[in-house]
């Protein structure tokens, strides 16, 4: 190699190296800057932690807690590791006899409430449910316009947020699992772009005793409270800043004959997960507050819990981030709060809260 052309090669590597430099300099990241808000620190060293146990499964989701068992669900919706709750020891793993095409059962959604089994197929269009082990096992396809999330409520009685007639926008709805019959109701999300409905994309949780569902916006400060009768009981927010939802999509032709919707910039993902029980609401949060250092928001989540009676914040606790473990999932249980990471289950005790 000429020495002309390693001086090209070394001016070319100093030049992406400035503009780097530029870039990081110049750009404000959106948890550096004062996002405005500040937190009620529950534990400020962290939660205890109880228990733990490592496995080498590709384990994305805590599908449900009994009484006894822990069940953790993966990329196959139809294989469910069963987990002793006392001792964290593996007690057997749950087959489901259903063999669907492999190429079309991503996304899914799961839940157990023993002796219960849910899984909704986005994809398919189409609902598993029925009794386990391997009894009265259903699979139910409904020919309608696709959802976008979905939660169990009871045996037979799913929620969803699916496109409207038009397309332009989605709408609250319960399927009927027994007469896959769809009852609409009013949207309370309101829309302000074209971006059918994807621009308050968010997810759903179900407090099977409070009998409250949650929908929790992604990239807005807002949560809506629901009855089963997915009767609006009022709307929420959380006590971040993030009022407004700057989503724009842009299609990309998948192959000849789809087109696929996609975003066109990055998102500000401002919650990221949630989960309703035992009369609260824990979302966990993707932004920093004020009194809150980025060290210490780089190495901790951070869950925030509200009253579900009226959407009034409590309070926060934290928990690790694992620097190779990505976070997959969280679960509230007898006072516990149960964090799935990847490759990794953990247990921690939860503050005394009054709600």
């Amino acid at each position: 190699m000429s020495f002309k052309v390693l001086y090209k090669i070394l001016g070319i590597v100093i030049l992406s190296i400035i503009i780097l430099g530029v870039l990081k300099g110049t750009t404000v990241m959106p948890n550096e800057k004062d996002n405005g808000f500040n937190r009620n620190w529950k534990s400020n060293e962290g939660l205890e932690l109880e228990r733990s146990m490592k496995f080498d499964e590709p384990l994305s989701t805590i599908a449900g807690i009994s009484k006894n068992t822990i069940f953790l669900a993966g990329d196959n919706a139809t294989a469910i590791l069963l987990i002793d709750k006392k001792s964290f020891k593996r007690k057997d793993t749950l087959m489901i006899q259903f063999h669907p095409d492999p190429t079309k059962i991503v996304p899914f959604s799961i839940r157990i409430d023993t002796p219960y089994y849910f899984v909704q197929f986005v994809n398919l269009r189409a609902y598993l449910y029925g009794k386990f082990p391997n009894e009265n096992i259903k699979l139910k396809e409904k020919a309608e316009l696709p959802f976008t999330k979905s939660i169990q409520i009871d045996s037979s009685k799913v929620i969803l947020r699916m496109f409207n007639q038009k397309g332009t926008g989605q709408d609250f709805a319960i399927l009927d699992l027994e007469s896959m019959e769809v009852k609409r109701d009013t949207d309370y999300v309101k829309m302000y772009d074209k971006t059918a409905g994807m621009s308050t994309d968010g997810s759903f949780t179900f407090d099977k005793e409070t009998k409250r569902i949650f929908f929790v916006e992604y990239f807005r400060n807002k949560f809506y409270c629901m009855d089963t009768s997915i009767s609006l009981q009022y709307i929420g927010k959380t006590i971040d800043t993030v009022a407004t939802s700057r989503i724009e999509l842009k299609s990309m032709e998948k192959n000849d004959t789809t087109i696929k919707l996609v975003s066109a910039a990055a998102r500000l993902q401002v919650n990221k997960d949630c989960f309703a029980g035992e009369g609260l609401l824990y979302i966990l949060s993707g932004m920093r507050a004020s009194n809150e250092t980025i060290k210490d928001f780089n190495s901790h989540f951070v869950i925030d819990y509200y009253d579900q009676k009226d959407g009034k914040y409590l309070g926060t606790v934290k928990i690790p981030k694992m620097e190779d473990r990505k976070y997959k999932s969280i679960y509230v249980k007898d006072g516990r709060l149960y964090v799935l990471y990847e490759n990794e289950f953990r247990s921690y005790l939860l503050p005394q809260i009054k709600n």
